[in-house]
Protein backbone atom coordinates (compact mmCIF):
# COMPACT_ATOMS: atom_id res chain seq x y z
CA UNK A 1 0.00 0.00 0.00
CA UNK A 2 1.31 3.46 -0.87
CA UNK A 3 0.42 6.58 0.99
CA UNK A 4 0.81 10.07 -0.42
CA UNK A 5 4.32 11.44 -0.81
CA UNK A 6 5.57 13.65 2.00
CA UNK A 7 8.65 15.84 1.86
CA UNK A 8 11.77 14.29 3.37
CA UNK A 9 14.54 16.68 4.26
CA UNK A 10 17.20 14.37 5.67
CA UNK A 11 18.38 11.26 3.88
CA UNK A 12 21.57 10.25 5.69
CA UNK A 13 21.50 7.49 8.28
CA UNK A 14 23.48 8.04 11.45
CA UNK A 15 23.83 4.33 12.21
CA UNK A 16 26.39 2.00 10.66
CA UNK A 17 25.31 0.37 7.42
CA UNK A 18 25.99 -3.31 6.86
CA UNK A 19 26.24 -4.74 3.37
CA UNK A 20 24.34 -7.90 2.62
CA UNK A 21 25.56 -10.19 -0.10
CA UNK A 22 23.19 -13.11 -0.40
CA UNK A 23 21.00 -13.15 -3.50
CA UNK A 24 17.96 -14.02 -1.40
CA UNK A 25 18.33 -10.95 0.87
CA UNK A 26 15.40 -8.94 -0.49
CA UNK A 27 12.85 -6.29 0.26
CA UNK A 28 9.29 -7.14 -0.78
CA UNK A 29 6.32 -4.85 -1.23
CA UNK A 30 3.25 -4.46 -3.41
CA UNK A 31 3.03 -1.37 -5.59
CA UNK A 32 0.32 -0.85 -8.20
CA UNK A 33 -0.81 -4.46 -7.78
CA UNK A 34 2.67 -5.84 -8.52
CA UNK A 35 4.76 -7.73 -5.96
CA UNK A 36 8.30 -6.35 -6.07
CA UNK A 37 11.24 -8.43 -4.76
CA UNK A 38 14.36 -6.28 -4.94
CA UNK A 39 17.89 -7.00 -3.75
CA UNK A 40 18.93 -5.33 -0.52
CA UNK A 41 22.33 -3.65 -0.73
CA UNK A 42 22.76 -2.56 2.86
CA UNK A 43 20.80 -2.38 6.08
CA UNK A 44 21.03 -0.57 9.42
CA UNK A 45 18.78 -0.14 12.42
CA UNK A 46 17.42 3.02 10.76
CA UNK A 47 17.05 2.11 7.12
CA UNK A 48 17.69 0.06 4.05
CA UNK A 49 19.05 0.57 0.54
CA UNK A 50 18.06 -1.59 -2.37
CA UNK A 51 18.59 -1.74 -6.10
CA UNK A 52 15.80 -0.94 -8.51
CA UNK A 53 15.11 -3.20 -11.47
CA UNK A 54 16.05 -1.06 -14.50
CA UNK A 55 14.70 1.99 -12.67
CA UNK A 56 11.52 0.23 -11.64
CA UNK A 57 9.39 0.57 -9.72
CA UNK A 58 9.29 4.34 -10.02
CA UNK A 59 9.58 5.62 -6.47
CA UNK A 60 9.56 9.26 -5.44
CA UNK A 61 11.38 10.79 -2.50
CA UNK A 62 8.89 11.09 0.33
CA UNK A 63 6.76 8.12 -0.74
CA UNK A 64 5.54 6.00 2.16
CA UNK A 65 5.05 2.27 1.56
CA UNK A 66 3.36 0.08 4.13
CA UNK A 67 3.29 -3.71 4.28
CA UNK A 68 6.99 -4.08 3.49
CA UNK A 69 8.92 -7.25 4.32
CA UNK A 70 12.70 -7.48 4.68
CA UNK A 71 14.06 -10.99 4.19
CA UNK A 72 17.68 -11.05 5.31
CA UNK A 73 19.75 -13.97 6.60
CA UNK A 74 16.66 -16.08 7.28
CA UNK A 75 15.03 -13.22 9.23
CA UNK A 76 11.66 -11.81 8.20
CA UNK A 77 11.03 -8.26 9.38
CA UNK A 78 7.77 -6.44 8.67
CA UNK A 79 7.23 -2.71 8.58
CA UNK A 80 7.06 0.26 6.27
CA UNK A 81 9.49 2.52 4.45
CA UNK A 82 9.77 6.22 3.75
CA UNK A 83 11.82 6.79 0.58
CA UNK A 84 14.66 9.23 1.27
CA UNK A 85 16.57 9.09 -2.02
CA UNK A 86 16.68 7.51 -5.45
CA UNK A 87 20.19 7.76 -6.84
CA UNK A 88 21.77 6.76 -10.14
CA UNK A 89 24.97 4.81 -9.44
CA UNK A 90 27.24 4.24 -12.42
CA UNK A 91 28.02 0.58 -11.78
CA UNK A 92 24.91 -0.42 -9.82
CA UNK A 93 22.10 1.32 -11.67
CA UNK A 94 19.46 3.05 -9.59
CA UNK A 95 19.52 2.69 -5.83
CA UNK A 96 16.73 3.57 -3.44
CA UNK A 97 17.40 4.48 0.17
CA UNK A 98 14.64 4.49 2.75
CA UNK A 99 13.99 4.85 6.43
CA UNK A 100 12.60 1.58 7.76
CA UNK A 101 9.82 1.63 10.36
CA UNK A 102 9.32 -1.77 12.02
CA UNK A 103 5.67 -2.81 12.33
CA UNK A 104 5.93 -4.12 15.90
CA UNK A 105 8.29 -4.19 18.85
CA UNK A 106 9.14 -7.76 17.88
CA UNK A 107 10.11 -6.60 14.37
CA UNK A 108 12.30 -3.86 15.88
CA UNK A 109 14.04 -6.41 18.11
CA UNK A 110 14.55 -8.78 15.17
CA UNK A 111 16.08 -5.93 13.12
CA UNK A 112 18.42 -4.97 15.96
CA UNK A 113 19.48 -8.60 16.45
CA UNK A 114 20.11 -9.00 12.71
CA UNK A 115 22.22 -5.83 12.55
CA UNK A 116 24.15 -7.04 15.61
CA UNK A 117 24.89 -10.38 13.89
CA UNK A 118 26.02 -8.58 10.72
CA UNK A 119 28.32 -6.32 12.79
CA UNK A 120 29.86 -9.29 14.60
CA UNK A 121 30.39 -11.16 11.33
CA UNK A 122 32.09 -8.10 9.81
CA UNK A 123 34.42 -7.72 12.80
CA UNK A 124 35.49 -11.37 12.53
CA UNK A 125 36.67 -11.02 8.94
Amino acid sequence: MVEEARPVVKCSRRSVRHQVQRADDVIEFHLHEVLWRLSILDISTEGVSFGLDDGRPELEVGAILTSVVLRVSESEIRGGIAVTHVTEEFSAGQICGATFLPATESDRQTLEALVGRLARAKSQR
